[in-house]
């Protein structure tokens, strides 16, 4: 797959694209040994394929006959950094829009934000509410600066501290949170929406 890293596209917006792809696919060859046997014999590979293979990785677990079969080390692939691509501007615009709006109790550094969407922070930063932390993620994966997995990368790497009680954010608490945000009808979350809409486009 190192081949492929590279790709043509120049624009932010395409080398996103490009890089979530690629881990779609190494979430398929390195995790989902049971859908590369079942689709990838077919006689034929028609686009109704290509959806139902898509609609499994997204929603079905791996069998656990094949558990002996992926390298452990080198699972959950696509789940352990964000699949993401920011210029140099676009990483001062989100370390921006992060500090406006507040989302954690200490301002940030470009340096934590390239470390928060590698998946490497070296401490966790606390969340100072749940519902707009994950209402911004929300937003970026929206706008396809993420990837669509975010809510399992931010529990598989401990990136954030709930407001709540201080402990890791797992994808069941974040979830929860997402869906009472995305109720609230709050000016600050127009406000996200237009500084991430601000970051995809520049």
């Amino acid at each position: 797959m190192k081949s492929h890293t590279y790709t043509d596209r120049t624009d932010a917006a395409g080398k996103n694209e490009h890089t979530k792809n690629l881990g779609i696919m190494c979430e398929l060859l390195n995790d989902r040994a049971d859908l590369v046997e079942k689709y990838f014999v077919l006689p034929t590979f028609e686009i109704d394929d290509y959806l139902a293979m898509q609609l499994e990785l997204d929603t079905a677990e791996v069998l656990s006959c094949y558990n002996d079969l992926i390298d452990h080390k080198n699972s959950f692939v696509s789940e352990r950094n964000f699949q993401c691509y920011f210029t140099s501007l676009q990483l001062d615009l989100l370390t921006q829009y992060v500090n406006e709006l507040h989302l954690f109790f200490s301002d940030v550094t470009n340096e934590e934000m390239r470390q928060l969407f590698s998946g490497k922070l070296f401490r966790p930063l606390k969340s100072t509410n749940n519902r707009i932390v994950a209402f911004f993620f929300d937003a970026l994966c929206s706008q396809n600066l993420i990837c669509k997995q975010w809510q399992k990368v931010i529990d598989r790497n401990n990136l954030i501290l709930s407001s709540a009680d201080g402990r890791p954010l797992n994808s069941s608490k974040i979830s929860s949170a997402l869906s009472v945000a995305k109720q609230d009808n709050r000016s600050i979350y127009v406000t996200i929406k237009k500084s991430v809409q601000h970051i995809a486009t520049s």
